[in-house]
């Protein structure tokens, strides 16, 4: 399994312009800079998910490895409620 490129590089440039608005003084920047490390933390779970497979509803003849795993899913999801919240 290869990461998708184009995912890390958004990833990476979230972090970095999120860090740089965290170290400001202003807090809207301060607010922005959470918002920007949130979205690239999600992104970052997004791409430690795997590639996309089937929905993981069991059934005998398919084999394991292509079901796709909830949790990363399910902790994206999470992690939105909890950036409402903030």
């Amino acid at each position: 399994m290869s990461p998708n490129i184009t995912l890390l590089a958004v990833m990476g440039s979230l972090f970095a312009v999120g860090i740089y608005l965290v170290l400001e003084r202003s807090l809207a920047r301060v607010m922005l800079g959470l918002m920007l490390i949130t979205n690239g933390v999600n992104i970052l779970i997004l791409s430690t998910g795997g590639p996309a497979g089937l929905a993981p509803l069991f059934a005998r003849d398919i084999p394991a490895q292509a079901y796709n795993d909830p949790l990363p899913q399910a902790l994206i999801l999470t992690s939105i409620v909890i950036s409402f919240a903030v």
